[in-house]
C-alpha cells in the first residue's frame, strides 16, 4: 500500500511540474498573446502590446509604473454605476471606453494627499474624465473647488467638467469625516501610550515576580 502510495504521488509531482514548465515556457514564447500570457480573456486587458513577450521588460526595471502604463486591467472589483447589471461584459466593455482607452490623454501625478490630471482642450465644453467622485470626494479644477451641481455622472461610474480652453487641471482627493480623523487621532495616541508604558508595566511585572 506504501509503495503505491510513493508511485501515485510521485506521478503527480512529475505531472504537476511538466504542465508548470509548459505553461512557463508558453508564457515566454514570442507568439504568446498579451492576455494569454496573463492568463485571462482579451476583453479584460487593454494595452498597446500585442504579445506577452514585449511586456517582460516592465517586470525588471525600476521604474515599476511602466507596469501600469502598459497593460490596463478591464474588469475593475468595484465602481459606483447608477443601473441595474444584467450582464458583466456590458460593464467591462464601457469601462474600457470611458476609463482606459481614456487615460492615455491625460497625464497622471500623485500629489501630497490626492492625485492630479492634467490636460490641454481647445474648446471650452463639457468634458469626460476618467474619474470617480465619492460622497467624501473633492474635486478642484483649475484652481476652484466643484460643486455637486458642476458634475455630471455617467452610469458607468465616470463624470463629466466643464473644461476651458488651454490647459487644465484637476486635482482629486478624499477628505475624512471628523468621525475618522479623530479615530484616527485616538488610535495613535493609544498606541504612543502602549509603546512607552508597556516596557514600564513588564519592568514592574518582573519586580514583583523576584520579589
Amino acid at each position: 500500500m506504501s509503495l503505491l502510495f510513493d508511485h501515485l504521488l510521485h506521478f503527480n509531482c512529475k505531472f504537476v511540474t511538466q504542465k508548470v514548465a509548459q505553461n512557463v515556457h508558453y508564457t515566454i514564447t514570442d507568439t504568446t498573446p498579451l492576455a494569454a500570457g496573463l492568463q485571462t480573456a482579451d476583453d479584460n486587458v487593454h494595452s498597446n502590446l500585442k504579445y506577452i513577450k514585449q511586456l517582460q521588460p516592465a517586470f525588471h526595471t525600476r521604474h515599476i509604473n511602466q507596469l501600469i502604463k502598459q497593460v490596463d486591467r478591464t474588469t475593475p472589483d468595484y465602481i459606483p454605476v447608477t443601473q441595474k447589471i444584467e450582464t458583466h461584459s456590458n460593464v467591462y466593455r464601457a469601462y474600457r471606453r470611458n476609463f482606459s482607452v481614456q487615460q492615455s490623454k491625460f497625464k497622471h501625478q500623485v500629489i501630497h494627499n490626492g492625485i492630479q490630471l492634467t490636460w490641454n482642450a481647445k474648446h471650452t465644453k463639457m468634458r469626460a474624465l476618467p474619474v470617480v467622485a465619492y460622497r467624501r470626494t473633492v474635486l478642484t479644477l483649475n484652481g476652484h473647488r466643484v460643486t455637486s451641481e458642476q458634475i455630471k455622472h455617467h452610469w458607468i461610474g465616470n463624470l463629466s467638467l466643464k473644461q476651458r480652453r488651454g490647459k487644465n487641471v484637476l486635482t482629486v482627493r478624499y477628505e475624512a469625516s471628523r468621525v475618522t480623523t479623530l479615530g484616527t487621532k485616538l488610535a495613535l495616541i493609544a498606541w504612543v501610550g502602549v509603546l512607552v508604558a508597556g516596557p514600564l508595566l513588564v519592568k514592574r511585572a518582573r519586580r514583583f515576580l523576584v520579589a
